[in-house]
């Protein structure tokens, strides 16, 4: 036997090619859940007076909703453009005026190079 402490806490799934492989614990939770889950509706089925089998599950449900004809989806189409348009035309964007484009003085150059100037001096000393 081997003395991997991951075997030792491992399950045997029936029917599974899985026995004596090391399953997560997420896994040996869901098995364990499912079982759980067969047993429970094994026992409602008693008390109920029912067979010991588990609950049938539904076949697969039709997903969506209603069948529309092809004249019925235009008219659809037609009426949700026609909003959409209506929608469009109230929120008519408002031409903006564009800010000017703003200037900087030629003192504000000038204080700005030696401010510059400064900390290229005070880089260099360092």
């Amino acid at each position: 036997m081997l003395s991997n402490p991951a075997l030792e806490s491992s399950i045997a799934v029936p029917g599974s090619s899985w026995v004596g492989y090391a399953i997560s614990k997420p896994a040996q939770f869901a098995y364990l859940a499912q079982k759980i889950d067969v047993q429970i509706a094994e026992l409602r089925g008693m008390l109920n007076g029912g067979s010991a089998s588990p609950a049938a599950k539904p076949a697969t449900t039709k997903k969506g909703g209603r069948q529309f004809s092809p004249a019925a989806l235009q008219r659809m189409r037609e009426a949700q453009q026609r909003r959409w348009a209506k929608v469009k035309r109230e929120t008519a964007p408002v031409a903006e005026v564009p800010k000017p484009k703003r200037k900087i003085s030629a003192a504000g150059r000038k204080r700005i190079a030696e401010a510059q100037k400064k900390r290229w001096a005070a880089k260099k000393a360092a």
